[in-house]
């Protein structure tokens, strides 16, 4: 399902008044002042209540209508039903997205809205997802990748915290996955007794997703969110906190993360940013799924089935953690928090965190004949390495593509996975790879010099040994030339943009391609034009908007 954006942003005015946003929707913008509805004494009790292990259908109820009230000012509910009367029309969705900008509001389980017209929780329906959005000024670009997702399962259990079932924590995982293995939609590795050291090993390795099952908290004395991870040394307890994690995760191939842990979605009350979930977003992380209560195992491993199939799959985050809310409600009931126990924070501006690649490699027919060889080029000419030497005069043959993918570069010691028409990509995943082992080597340095020159331990030197030949790998892969698609003149481009299509075409472009089109300068369809080529031009993407612009327009010579 395709969807649309409902854009809310909640801060505080004056007193105990609030500004409610609507910066975007299908019905247009608006605004209005609310206050909280009930007493913040009764709040804060509704919410400490939520929090025991037991709860009633009627409690949910209670607190997801305080939460309608008090969002769903009379001007935020019209504009709310013209727009889901418009994306209903076109059979599509529309995220909630909401931007909480005063802390104590973040605190509160917005997932629990409850529409008492419609009777029912909105997010229990597919169409009306809600995620907590945290803006930031780079845009998030989905992900090409080959299956299986390859997820990585950090468990974390230390003698001096309330002890977990580990083996009936890999246990419920593995078999609420078995069916994806079975189709290499997913792959699982995983690692006990997580320790800094050993998840920034593993973290360089090339994982989709990391899932963490262990304690967290949110220290209110100085205002951190902290992971409880096993100290290497003394096998006690070791707190990760928000901030370092962001940094370890900031450049590595993790896409998602999910933090199975009590409290690791509840927000400190004095920085917005300080709960672990959040901070690791505003690294720059597209999506964090987080548990902002306790959750049984069976419940977690009900939504963990439905969430994963159904992102293997190819859903959209939000529509994935819906279609995990439904079989949680399916064996529970709606009388059991579980359900709405997840939250999404996200900065995906779709929700699409991977574009799935099929196909396993390429035939080519030159003069007729079907070679099957390793390739280096991908467009309409490609360099073929193995032919017969009295074959290769030119160097480069019209060929056919038979099977259009990906092409196999390399050879059978070494393959990599490259796509027609979209060297970008392997460009930008190479030089996030190298930013990844350079700051692990700076890291690695400094911890030898801790130790001094005499005393290095062997398996420190040995990481620095392989972290350096790693980079320099990488090195000379980045300057080994890439074929790059071939771009029309930017003057061909903008006549094309502003003759053949019109500004809310170019609004819809902007947005599928992660840009915002508000930022752009200039108020002219031109103008807005001009500032998009010159964007995607700066970012090496060009290339993106001229194939956008060929599925759009295929009539078009471009």
């Amino acid at each position: 399902m395709e969807y649309q954006e409902f854009e809310v942003r909640i801060s505080r005015a004056e007193r105990d008044q609030y500004l409610v946003e609507v910066l975007r929707s299908p019905a247009g913008e608006t605004s209005t002042l609310t206050k909280l509805p009930i007493e913040r004494a009764e709040l804060h009790a509704q919410l400490a209540e939520l929090r025991l292990p037991f709860t009633e259908k009627i409690q949910l109820v209670e607190m997801g209508q305080v939460l309608y009230d008090f969002l769903f000012m009379p001007p935020i509910a019209r504009c709310w039903e013209r727009s889901l009367g418009s994306v209903q029309a076109a059979e599509q969705g529309l995220n909630l997205r909401l931007r909480i900008e005063d802390t104590e509001l973040a605190q509160l389980p917005w997932e629990l809205i409850y529409d008492r017209d419609l009777e029912r929780f909105l997010i229990a329906s597919l169409q009306t997802p809600l995620l907590r959005y945290i803006p930031l000024p780079e845009p998030v670009l989905p992900v090409s990748i080959r299956p299986p997702l390859r997820l990585l399962l950090a468990i974390s259990s230390p003698p001096d915290y309330p002890p977990l079932n580990v083996d009936r924590e890999k246990q419920w995982i593995t078999e609420a996955l078995a069916h994806l293995f079975h189709r290499n939609a997913v792959s699982v590795d995983i690692l006990e007794s997580t320790t800094r050291q050993t998840l920034q090993t593993w973290l360089r390795r090339d994982y989709h997703i990391l899932h963490y099952i262990g304690h967290g908290y949110v220290d209110e004395g100085i205002g951190s969110g902290n992971l409880v991870l096993t100290d290497e040394s003394t096998q006690q307890a070791s707190f990760q906190d928000a901030e370092t994690l962001s940094y370890l995760l900031q450049y590595s191939s993790i896409r998602l993360v999910f933090l199975n842990a009590c409290q690791t979605a509840v927000t400190s009350g004095t920085e917005a940013f300080l709960g672990v979930a959040q901070s690791t977003v505003r690294a720059g992380l597209p999506a964090v799924v987080a548990m902002q209560f306790d959750i049984p195992d069976a419940s977690a491993a009900n939504f963990a089935r439905a969430f994963y199939g159904s992102l293997a799959e190819g859903f959209p985050v939000q529509a994935a953690v819906t279609e995990g809310r439904k079989a949680v409600l399916a064996t529970t009931g709606p009388d059991f928090k579980d359900w709405a126990t997840p939250a999404l924070f996200m900065r995906s501006p779709t929700g699409v965190l991977f574009k799935q690649r099929t196909g396993t490699g390429i035939k080519v027919s030159i003069g007729g004949d079907v070679t099957s060889s390793s390739v280096v080029t991908a467009g309409r000419d490609i360099t073929i390495r193995d032919l017969p030497e009295d074959q290769r005069s030119g160097g480069k043959y019209d060929i056919h593509v038979e099977q259009a993918h990906g092409l196999v570069i390399g050879d059978s010691a070494r393959v990599e996975q490259h796509f027609p028409g979209d060297p970008p990509l392997r460009a930008e995943s190479l030089r996030r790879q190298l930013r990844i082992h350079q700051s692990n080597l700076t890291r690695l340095e400094m911890q030898a010099l801790e130790y001094g020159q005499a005393d290095v331990p062997l398996w420190l030197l040995e990481e620095i040994k392989f972290t350096q030949a790693e980079i320099r790998r990488l090195e000379e892969e980045l300057a080994t030339p890439a074929t790059i698609e071939t771009v029309p003149e930017l003057s061909q481009v903008r006549r094309i943009l502003v003759e053949y299509f019109d500004l809310e075409e170019l609004r819809t472009l902007c947005f599928d391609l992660g840009v915002d089109f508000d930022n752009l300068r200039g108020e002219g369809k031109s103008s807005k034009a001009r500032e998009l080529i010159a964007y995607l031009q700066r970012r090496d993407q060009l290339n993106r908007l001229t194939r956008y612009i060929r599925q759009l327009r295929p009539n078009i010579s471009i």
